[in-house]
């Protein structure tokens, strides 16, 4: 049986507890019922990024501070317990797509071509056709998928894949974008030597209005980057 087929069938012979159901708010949508228990959903979520250690340690732990970072900040930015669980969620899934991308293209240490560029950027629909699987079991998947497909949209519409402007990209996507944007330039690659704090955010500010959300950009500013540099975080 697949992962989709099992999980089907323990929702089918779940009995939530009573007053489980509830309404989950996202900012670009109206909101809607959800009742999947939490803890299948992180078990989920932790079998996903599992597998994609399997694959490649580098990624994993990248889409873990992802997870990390996008979290803190939709705190910042005031997000309830069920939304921030969202995008937590999704930053950590983000680049599940990656788990089909050759080696010889993930790791490449030269500029990619165009079709290996096409190559990479299809990880993001990658991602959503894996994640789309679940959609079927809760509203919860459903939201993961779609933050997931619109980390890469850009606030000038210039990103993909939809090519998606301002408000239009879904929240989570905006918020996951800025935190995957820094993991990248803070960590060592193939590619390239990781660049300093203050160099990454640097380019992040540089972002702002272009890239990314301006209101994002400034919440991830306001994280507690003392804590999170001192090895609190």
């Amino acid at each position: 049986m697949t992962l989709a087929g099992i999980l089907l069938d323990y929702q089918a012979n779940l009995s939530p507890p009573e007053g489980f159901m509830r309404r989950l708010r996202l900012p670009h949508k109206e909101s809607v019922e959800v009742g999947l228990p939490p803890d299948l959903l992180e078990a989920v979520a932790r079998a996903l990024i599992t597998a994609l250690e399997q694959r490649d340690v580098l990624t994993a732990n990248h889409c873990r501070m992802v997870g990390e970072l996008a979290g803190e900040t939709a705190l910042v930015l005031g997000l309830g317990p069920a939304e921030h669980h969202l995008v937590v969620q999704a930053g950590r899934l983000h680049d599940l797509g990656k788990i089909g991308i050759p080696d010889r293209i993930l790791h490449n240490t030269n500029d990619l071509d165009a079709r290996e560029l096409a190559i990479i950027r299809a990880h993001v629909e990658n991602g959503e056709a894996i994640l789309g699987q679940l959609n079927c079991l809760s509203p919860e998947f459903a939201a993961i998928t779609e933050q997931v497909g619109a980390h890469h949209e850009r606030w000038n519409g210039r990103g993909y894949p939809r090519g998606l402007a301002g408000e239009a990209i879904p929240y989570g996507g905006r918020i996951i974008a800025v935190a995957d944007a820094y993991s990248a330039l803070v960590m060592k690659r193939s590619y390239q030597e990781a660049m300093s704090h203050a160099e990454a955010m640097a380019q992040i500010a540089a972002g702002a209005g272009i890239h990314f959300d301006p209101t994002v950009v400034e919440a991830f500013n306001a994280l507690d980057w003392d804590d999170r540099l001192n090895g609190g975080g």
